[in-house]
């Protein structure tokens, strides 16, 4: 999977789906709610094993927000 955020210093970077800590997240099911606080558990491993330390802060925030959508709105092994 990759991004490419243009407004973000024309950004670009790429994952390998079985790479991303899948272990770390509940993932949100069909039709319930996300709770009101983010996973600080999944955000953690998101910025810790997914998003090396040599990217922006810029990137690494989007980065980390759509690596954490995509991961909590993925379930049932559907990625």
């Amino acid at each position: 999977m990759s991004v490419h955020f243009i407004d973000v210093d024309d950004f670009r970077f790429e994952w390998k789906l079985e790479d991303l800590p899948w272990d770390l997240t509940n993932g949100v099911a069909p039709g319930d709610l996300h709770g009101d606080t983010l996973d600080q558990t999944l955000t953690d491993g998101i910025l810790k094993r997914s998003i090396p330390d040599t990217v922006s802060s810029k990137a690494k925030s989007a980065s980390l927000a759509f690596l954490y959508l995509y991961m909590m709105l993925a379930h049932e092994g559907e990625r």
